[in-house]
């Protein structure tokens, strides 16, 4: 929605750069609708990905969040192999650089811990974050420990084990 706002509010008024996206545009058309149909997938799944940078900023990113970067980064890369025999530019500079956002991405932050986050658990890669990772264990010994004491103790008021349990 952005990104159209701008477009309408200032029109391109160069007619190079004008041209160049209508030659761009032209590739696509002539293209086969299989390619066509796979460019519009892959941008059906892109998230708002400056949003979601915003929100990292601002230190209230989501597991959640970090799950939609990684399709969007994934999907963006996806589109760039798959445009990458195009009359579109792809300067290949620009191409390293957004492959070494996705590298610092990977190096932040934990997929697979984001797809299992809980409130026990976060999503910072434990290896760049071992502080995070000794916290998140202590409170899985923690967790346990109270877990068998809520066992202990309704075996001895004569509950069922699954009576008292933890909220989370």
């Amino acid at each position: 929605k952005r990104g159209m706002r701008n477009r309408i509010l200032t029109p391109i008024s160069d007619v190079e750069e004008l041209n160049s996206r209508l030659t761009k545009v032209e590739f696509f058309m002539k293209n086969p609708p299989m390619t066509l149909q796979t460019l519009e997938k892959y941008l059906r799944q892109l998230y708002d990905f400056p949003r979601i940078h915003r929100r990292i900023l601002t230190y209230s990113v989501t597991a959640e969040d970090i799950l939609q970067l990684d399709q969007t980064y994934m999907r963006l890369r996806d589109i760039a192999i798959l445009i990458s025999n195009s009359c579109v530019e792809q300067p290949i500079a620009r191409f390293e650089e957004f492959v070494s956002l996705i590298k610092q991405f990977t190096s932040l932050f934990s997929v697979d811990k984001a797809k299992q986050s809980n409130e026990d658990l976060c999503f910072l890669d434990s290896r760049k974050f071992p502080q995070t990772a000794a916290l998140e264990e202590e409170i899985r010994v923690c967790r346990s420990e109270l877990e068998e004491k809520l066992k202990a103790l309704c075996k001895w008021a004569g509950l069922p084990e699954d009576r008292l349990s933890l909220e989370t």
